[in-house]
């Protein structure tokens, strides 16, 4: 690992600009550069995201997040990828993300994603999708919770873009829970 986020409370980072909120929790990327790990870190009431592992054109490798509370900022959403470089070895675990939607993934299929693993965690963002998961390789999304809202379509409450067909990909264990009449869906 060559450096490490552990044991931090981030609170109200930033200023607020003419167009929007700027500054975020933690604002992190890595390649060339070592692993990264992010552990038992709290990050709320920022002026943007309570947290991006973000580039637009380097590549994010061998990030850790263990442990991790974001709680709502300006920008409700804790952000990993970037424009058009690589996330790869990515483990998101055991974190809270209360308010706060996990947007992980690039933003255009030109250099998807490579290997995230988003396991044993709690992702509540009841006014929207909680997770969004967007131009992937390989991904294993295993026993979580997710809370989210808004759609009244269930296929539309988690937003799944992939970019190899059939994806690599391993769903286990989930619980998903909406604010729309039916309580409770869960897949295997």
């Amino acid at each position: 690992i060559n450096s490490a986020f552990v044991d931090t409370l981030i609170y109200s980072i930033g200023w607020w600009g003419p167009d929007r909120g700027h500054g975020h929790g933690i604002y992190t990327q890595n390649h060339p550069g070592g692993g990264k790990l992010i552990q038992n870190v709290i990050s709320s009431g920022n002026y943007s995201t309570c947290g991006k592992i973000y580039s637009a054109t380097a590549n994010l490798k061998d990030y850790t997040v263990d442990g991790m509370t974001c709680a709502p900022s300006l920008d409700p959403r804790f952000l990993v990828g970037g424009e058009t470089g690589t996330a790869d070895n990515i483990l998101i675990k055991n974190s809270l993300f209360y308010g706060t939607q996990l947007s992980i993934g690039n933003h255009a299929p030109i250099t998807p994603t490579g290997v995230i693993t988003v396991t044993n965690n709690t992702i509540a963002y009841p006014t929207g999708l909680p997770f969004v998961a967007t131009y992937w390789k390989q991904i294993d999304v295993s026993n979580n919770t997710m809370i989210g809202g808004g759609a009244s379509d269930p296929a539309n409450r988690f937003l799944i873009k992939t970019v190899n067909a059939p994806p690599a990909w391993q769903y286990s264990g989930n619980a998903y829970h909406t604010l729309a009449p039916w309580s409770l869906f869960a897949n295997a």
